[in-house]
């Protein structure tokens, strides 16, 4: 700035520099004999380091009769962090729902937890290769690598179903047709194996529906009905030829 004075400027200022906060030696400071050594534990702290690389210097003075400045140079490197995906499923698709799906840091311990939906009950935990990892639907899980799990659910039967005496199911065992008629509309109707799989699913929204299951191998099968209010009531059905 020209504050019209025709003269040399002096700027006097206090520098503080509170050290490398990455970086801490312990003893900082120590008194030792002549011919006697101290171990110095040097300790690394990349917390809230990004990415990169990081230089300081370790500066050793003593008080002796030829005293030398000793210089160590230190380097830290922070890496990218490695990070994992856990996938969880759902098998049937609308059987329940799972939490703790994501992508995490690895080693990270990830709570995973499977809840079934009306109409079902859990039974497993698989990976992806079908093997059974676990029967119990809150797990605890360290991720150190990509993994996926499918929560197992089966459907549950119960055969004093509020639609009971609402419900008209005929011909049951069937061979070809089988006819639903209901007081109360249909919203949905699926049909599943007993092991929970879904080989059949249409919207109704009607009080009477025709099912062909001609092309359904012979056994029993779980109806699983939905009225127009979202309550969802089971039955069980014979496939016979």
């Amino acid at each position: 700035s020209d504050y019209g004075l025709n003269a040399n400027w002096n700027i006097r200022a206090r520098l503080q520099y509170g050290g490398v906060q990455w970086l801490t030696i312990d003893p900082a400071i120590g008194v030792i004999e002549e011919d006697q050594s101290q171990v110095v534990t040097v300790n690394f702290d990349a917390t809230n380091l990004e990415p990169g690389t990081y230089n300081a210097n370790i500066r050793i003075s003593n008080n002796s009769i030829n005293e030398q400045l000793v210089i160590v140079p230190v380097t830290l490197v922070v890496s990218e962090p490695v990070m994992y995906t856990l996938t969880l499923l759902v098998n049937p698709d609308d059987a329940g729902v799972v939490t703790g799906s994501g992508t995490y840091t690895a080693g990270t311990v990830v709570t995973v937890n499977a809840v079934a939906n009306e109409g079902y009950e859990f039974i497993n935990w698989t990976d992806a290769d079908d093997n059974v990892v676990s029967d119990v639907a809150e797990n605890e899980i360290t991720v150190n690598e990509d993994l996926t799990f499918i929560a197992n659910f089966e459907l549950t039967v119960n055969v004093f179903d509020i639609w009971e005496s609402q419900l008209s199911i005929y011909p049951n065992p069937a061979s070809d047709i089988i006819n639903f008629i209901s007081n109360d509309n249909i919203r949905k109707l699926e049909l599943f194996t007993l092991t929970g799989q879904k080989v059949y699913g249409a919207e109704v929204n009607h009080n009477n529906y025709k099912l062909d299951v001609s092309g359904l191998p012979q056994g029993f099968y779980i109806v699983k009905l939905t009225n127009m209010e979202g309550e969802i009531h089971t039955t069980r059905i014979l496939i016979a030829r």
